[in-house]
């Protein structure tokens, strides 16, 4: 799991234990854009670089 560098994974709790996502509007606050007018397919894809960014296979130049 990425280290939440760009400071958009958030945590909840479940019924079964805790769960995280990672925040495309957070995202979008602290880096600029609009990433809401993007394509669902392309965000789906954003929020699996951030899900699995690791600077080793998935870059920051990735996000």
């Amino acid at each position: 799991m990425s280290d939440n560098k760009f400071g958009c994974r958030r945590d909840f709790d479940t019924g079964s234990g805790k769960a995280s996502y990672y925040s495309l509007e957070a995202l979008e606050q602290k880096m600029g854009g609009n990433i809401s007018r993007v394509p669902f397919s392309i965000r789906i894809l954003l929020e699996q670089a951030l899900r699995n960014y690791d600077d080793f296979q998935v870059l920051e130049e990735h996000v």
